[in-house]
């Protein structure tokens, strides 16, 4: 299972509500620039279809390269967009908690999303009120890697009824299509899916909630004049 630290907010799930529903803060919390866009999927605001797009340029904000990479690779592959996309839905809503569950999956380019083996992403946000000081709502975070065609990723009942859900190993782990590694190998090179795709599929994935949405989340709350709690051991 993957677990991160709840967070704490002194505030209450209206506010958490409106917030998590508005574009302008959704857009805050995915570092937004010129090329990249969010549409509302429904009429009551509930669902969204976020795109969010990489180059190397913002690629470098999360991995560092050794020289050789950044002389002789990077140049070739300056050109290459990555498109991740991010469907946003509140799943749950009653006056105990509210349940947001972003379904993520590359799009673009075509031969990384194959490598994937076509699988999802899916994080769970839940906000409820805190057990020890009903003055905070606790917001935590649950994480499973999923097949496309498998109907796990209908299945929100696990979240829906417990805080804490342990994630079965199947659910825990990034696949990649071993068939499609050599290719895409031979195409680009070992060293860009090496020492550059395959890492960024890792941080883009793998520690999204503590390098995107978590602290972001936490940033941006905080600027909304809202006392945010976290445990730092």
């Amino acid at each position: 299972m993957y677990n991160v630290t709840p967070m704490l907010l002194k505030t209450d799930l209206n506010t958490i509500k409106k917030y998590f529903n508005s574009i302008k803060f959704t857009s805050k919390i995915f570092d937004f620039n010129e090329n990249d866009n969010i549409k509302k999927l429904d009429d009551d605001g509930n669902k969204y279809l976020i795109v969010k797009k990489f180059d190397v340029e913002y690629l470098k904000q999360f991995l560092t390269f050794n020289d050789y990479i950044n002389n002789n690779i990077i140049p070739k592959i300056k050109d290459i967009i990555i498109e991740l996309k991010v469907e946003k839905t509140l799943i749950y809503e009653s006056s105990e908690k509210l349940i947001y569950k972003f379904i993520c999956y590359i799009d673009r380019p075509n031969y990384i999303k194959k490598l994937l083996a076509d699988q999802c992403t899916v994080y769970y946000i839940k906000a409820y009120p805190n057990k020890e000081n009903t003055d905070y709502i606790s917001l935590n975070y649950t994480r499973k890697f999923i097949d496309s065609n498998d109907p796990e990723l209908e299945n929100d009942e696990d979240i829906i009824s417990n805080n804490y859900v342990n994630i079965d190993d199947k659910y825990n782990k990034i696949k990649f299509n071993s068939g499609l590694l050599l290719t895409a190998s031979a195409f680009l090179g070992e060293e860009v899916i090496n020492d550059i795709i395959i890492p960024f599929i890792y941080t883009i994935f793998d520690e999204f909630i503590n390098k995107v949405l978590n602290k972001r989340i936490k940033h941006n709350l905080r600027k909304k004049n809202i006392e945010v709690l976290v445990n730092k051991n």
